[in-house]
């Protein structure tokens, strides 16, 4: 049992640092940024102090390996949302915030030029918190600190009705 177990943790281990955050690091996926007009296009937010994109980059990857077809072979892609991404306190609070104002800001210019693409929202660690923020609303006490508050997304207009 403690074998298994210890075979399990290093295969978890050498999993972990296997994982590719930093573009430059993995340019199998540069391929996949663009904001280009696209049919599904996926809005990244990376965890507290991470690199962009971020862990959910080879996530991205396996679902545009997909959708990206030789008929369609651009249907996928991605950007990052900027932010800060900073954790400890105030500091949390204030790249949170910055975070969800960003990134509604930058899925509701991309719905305006591309109105017919599907929007993906993908998070890791505080960019998971931040995608639901930008979604639900947020604002409040967190972490020791009040993070300003920003609106949810009207799901009945664009770009709120536009996830998938």
């Amino acid at each position: 049992m403690i074998t298994r177990t210890l075979a399990l943790a290093g295969l978890y281990a050498s999993t972990a640092l296997a994982v590719c955050t930093k573009l430059e690091d993995c340019p199998q996926y540069e391929t996949l940024k663009t904001n280009d007009c696209q049919q599904f296009h996926h809005f990244l937010l990376r965890g507290s102090t991470s690199p962009y994109p971020g862990h959910v980059i080879e996530t991205v990857a396996k679902v545009c390996d997909q959708l990206n077809t030789e008929s369609t072979p651009h249907a996928c892609g991605y950007e990052d949302i900027e932010y800060w991404a900073m954790n400890g306190g105030d500091r949390w609070c204030k790249s949170a915030h910055e975070g969800a104002i960003n990134g509604a800001a930058q899925m509701r210019n991309y719905t305006e030029r591309c109105p017919d693409s599907h929007l993906i929202l993908m998070g890791f660690s505080q960019g998971g918190s931040v995608g639901l923020d930008v979604l639900g609303g947020g604002g409040g006490k967190l972490w020791g600190c009040d993070q300003e508050s920003n609106p949810a997304m009207d799901i009945s207009t664009a770009p709120g009705s536009k996830g998938t």
